[in-house]
């Protein structure tokens, strides 16, 4: 995986991008989409700072559990950037890599993108 490093390359440009195809899913219900989409930026507005919770409090494996519930949901709502970049920090959590703070930073501007819009 190639770390990003400038924070203006970090910002997806289209951070809905799977959206058309996530509505499809709902059975093409627009107003379903946005429902489930407010209630994830409801429930998960916080999800960094849980995840940073969990590594500091020596719980690497509910944050690697977290990190994966987010890839789904993320992926459900087309969300795909935050999908990918949960996935990234899931498999991080997973191979015990001592420095995570690359994966941490691209997921939290993934999140905020999503949250802020």
């Amino acid at each position: 995986m190639m770390r990003e490093t400038n924070i203006a390359a970090r910002r997806s440009s289209q951070p809905y991008a799977g959206k058309a195809q996530a509505i499809e899913n709902l059975g093409g219900s627009p107003a379903l989409y946005e429902k489930h989409l407010a209630r994830f930026k409801k429930n998960y507005a916080h999800a960094y700072v849980s995840i940073q919770e969990y590594l500091d409090t020596d719980h690497k494996k509910e944050a690697q559990r977290f990190a994966h519930s987010i890839k789904g949901l993320a992926g459900m709502l087309g969300l795909t950037y935050l999908a990918r970049s949960a996935e990234a920090l899931e498999m991080a959590l997973g191979s015990n890599a001592k420095d995570l703070s690359a994966e941490l930073s691209v997921f939290q501007e993934r999140l905020e993108e999503i949250v802020e819009h």
